[in-house]
């Protein structure tokens, strides 16, 4: 069962009907009788259609027209009336009502612990709209018994149409995947699809579903920095991939590709890590951001920074941040970096600042504009309070998204184009320039935290005012 909302989703596995359950409550829509017809009439049918199921709850939906009709069908099928809860609409024709009113009563059935198996809707008797909206109502809901009395002519016994929706209701699932995809829910969009597991898909379902297992778990680990387990996944799915147009949004183009095969291939001892590893953890950071965790967002772009003064250090003094060569020091500011000599293994080890310090001192254009930019240092100075660094307090958007600027202002002093080049190694149908602008557009905390004081000022004057 899915229940949507803005901005989360409930799911539960509708568990299967044990040995001798039976529809527990039936849902029927009931119109009026049209003039000049005589019983035997459709409420007859389809209480001839009921009784034998011996319902022993009723919800019935009807308009004040033809709540008569809704007490017929009650009595008879002789269910009681503290079993029976009719919900009258206010109109006969608007499909809106219909189906919010029938999603109203099947949300309240579902909190009691009613599976939708146990839910059978009935929706011969209502006028086409009220029917319609009925049974959109119980697609949402995954209700899986829908029934309808066919009359095939005058003088004809009506026929019973029973039917299950299921390929209606894999559709809403796979479709459901498919927006977990694009919003990064990505374990989430796993245990979906675990979820239809015994259904019976049609061949283009079965290839769907294939496509987003595999993609749900790619994308996982490319999230989480597994690129290599990325690449074995993409490129062993990615035939099925292009025979899909409607994924298409998450095929990866060649650039791409070569692309995150130099940062799998690069060797952790090396000490001089690919470009392309900083623009992807830029665009993990930008990735959070989306997701408004600036915490996590600043821990990626402090790594990314301190990354590239590892490079840098290697590439231009062929000096090792895990194992600092003193005598690569020049004399006079050794005792500072002696200072971080460990005890445990005798080993001088830099993190992000000493890294800066070093260059700045080793003449490196990449240290001096560090140790220049008061704004970033200040940040860094600012990320010890955090609770994610050594204090309690949460990260601010405005924090983040200035350091995201400071790491790729320092990139940009040895790398050309870092913002276009680390936009085209991001999430194939995420647009970092888009992210940028809606959070552009959103208050800080800093603004929201002015507004509100702003407003309430406004508030006390306008009340001296009236006095």
């Amino acid at each position: 069962m899915f229940l949507f909302g803005k901005g989360f989703v409930v799911s539960q596995k509708p568990r299967k009907p044990l040995a001798g359950d039976s529809p527990l409550v039936h849902l029927v829509t009931v119109g009026t009788t049209p003039p000049g017809i005589q019983p035997p009439d459709v409420i007859d049918a389809t209480v001839a259609e009921l009784k034998p199921e011996k319902p022993r709850r009723l919800v019935i939906f009807a308009t004040s027209d033809s709540r008569e009709n809704a007490e017929r069908l009650r009595k008879g099928l002789g269910v009681p009336v503290a079993a029976t809860h009719i919900r009258v609409l206010e109109s006969a024709q608007s499909l809106d009502e219909a189906y919010q009113a029938t999603s109203e009563e099947i949300a309240k059935l579902l909190a009691e612990g009613i599976s939708p198996s146990l839910i059978i809707l009935h929706y011969t008797a209502g006028t086409k709209v009220m029917s319609a909206g009925a049974v959109m109502a119980a697609l949402r809901y995954e209700i899986q018994s829908l029934r309808y009395l066919f009359s095939p002519g005058r003088g004809h016994k009506s026929e019973l149409v029973s039917t299950s929706p299921s390929t209606i209701l894999l559709d809403q699932r796979l479709a459901l995947a498919v927006s977990m995809v694009r919003e990064m829910r990505f374990r989430t969009a796993a245990d979906l699809l675990r979820s239809v597991e015994g259904a019976s898909p049609s061949p283009a379902q079965a290839q769907q579903i294939e496509a987003l297992r595999f993609l749900s778990q790619a994308y996982l680990d490319w999230d989480n920095f597994r690129v290599g387990d990325f690449l074995r996944r993409y490129e062993g799915g990615s035939g099925l991939l292009a025979r899909i147009p409607s994924l298409a949004a998450f095929r990866v183009d060649a650039g791409q590709l070569e692309s995150l095969r130099r940062i799998a291939s690069a060797e952790e001892t090396d000490c001089a890590f690919p470009e392309e590893l900083l623009f992807d953890m830029i665009n993990n950071a930008i990735r959070r951001l989306a997701e408004r965790h600036p915490d996590d967002a600043l821990i990626r772009l402090h790594r990314a920074a301190e990354l590239y003064a590892q490079t840098v250090l290697h590439q231009d003094h062929g000096i090792r941040t895990d194992d600092v060569e003193i005598r690569k020091v020049p004399p006079r500011s050794r005792a500072s970096f002696e200072s971080e000599r460990r005890l445990d293994d005798a080993t001088i080890k830099l993190g992000l600042r000493k890294s800066y310090e070093l260059l700045a001192v080793l003449g490196n254009p990449v240290g001096q504009a560090f140790q220049a930019n008061e704004a970033l240092r200040d940040l860094l100075r600012q990320r010890r309070s955090m609770v994610l660094g050594h204090g309690t307090r949460p990260a601010t958007m405005d924090q983040a998204l200035t350091f995201l600027k400071a790491v790729e202002d320092l990139l940009s002093l040895r790398i050309h184009k870092v913002r276009e080049r680390t936009r085209k190694l991001q999430f194939p149908w995420i647009d970092n320039d888009d992210v940028r602008r809606r959070l552009g557009r959103a208050p800080s905390n800093t603004e929201s935290v002015i507004v509100a004081r702003e407003a309430r000022q406004s508030k006390r004057r306008k009340a001296g005012e009236s006095e």
